[in-house]
């Protein structure tokens, strides 16, 4: 990882998917990342909220970097 980039300025979108539609949510921090994820992860538990991912400013998949989402 590049030395200039700083991970806590670092930005991401989180989106899932409801019985009500497509959620997304833009420019998250990591941690709000991670505090929405607890619950999103539970939501999929239930069966609520599936096709859950996050993306970087870049628009790769890293939803498996943050801890909420690890298996």
């Amino acid at each position: 990882m590049p030395k200039h980039l700083d991970l806590s300025k670092a930005r991401f979108t989180l989106t899932y998917t409801t019985s009500t539609g497509p959620v997304t949510k833009k420019n998250m921090r990591r941690h709000a990342v991670e505090r929405i994820g607890v619950v999103a992860a539970r939501a999929a538990d239930r069966g609520e909220v599936w096709d859950i991912a996050v993306r970087d400013a870049a628009g790769d998949d890293v939803t498996a970097d943050f801890a909420c989402f690890a298996d």
